[in-house]
């Protein structure tokens, strides 16, 4: 790893994910540049010869009923359009009635037409709560 880009939610803040599909947490690293990767507060990342990165997030989230599900995933979106691409990487986690903290790990391919993006989606019908989070994008 050369460099860390870390962005995340300030202390003692919480957000409301909405149902039916709404989506909360949308980190987003804004350039994808192999000579100077950085993301909208400013944090840049140096990206080391190999060209690929590993990305890290977790959320705690509250009000998840037992069984029903939370979906965490990193999806590319293109530079030029701003329309979303593929997922790079996709996980359920089933809530058990309590709080609970969830993490998403990947590699993937450092590729200058792409920006990535982590999010939170609901698909239940009742919102939930995301009390902490956090998004590492390393080289």
């Amino acid at each position: 790893m050369k460099r860390i880009c870390v962005l995340g939610m300030s202390p003692g803040e919480t957000q409301v994910v909405a149902g039916k599909g709404a989506e909360a947490i949308e980190y987003r690293v804004e350039i994808l540049d192999p000579e100077n990767l950085h993301a909208p507060n400013g944090s840049s990342i140096t990206p080391k010869t190999k060209r690929d990165y590993h990305l890290w997030a977790r959320a705690g989230i509250q009000g998840l009923k037992e069984g029903d599900v939370v979906v965490l995933h990193f999806i590319r979106i293109d530079d030029a359009s701003g329309a979303e691409g593929p997922e790079i990487h996709r996980e359920d986690r089933i809530g058990d009635g309590g709080p609970m903290t969830v993490s998403l790990y990947t590699f993937d391919q450092l590729d200058t037409r792409y920006r990535v993006r982590f999010r939170v989606s609901n698909e239940n019908d009742y919102p939930i709560t995301v009390t902490e989070s956090q998004f590492r994008l390393a080289v």
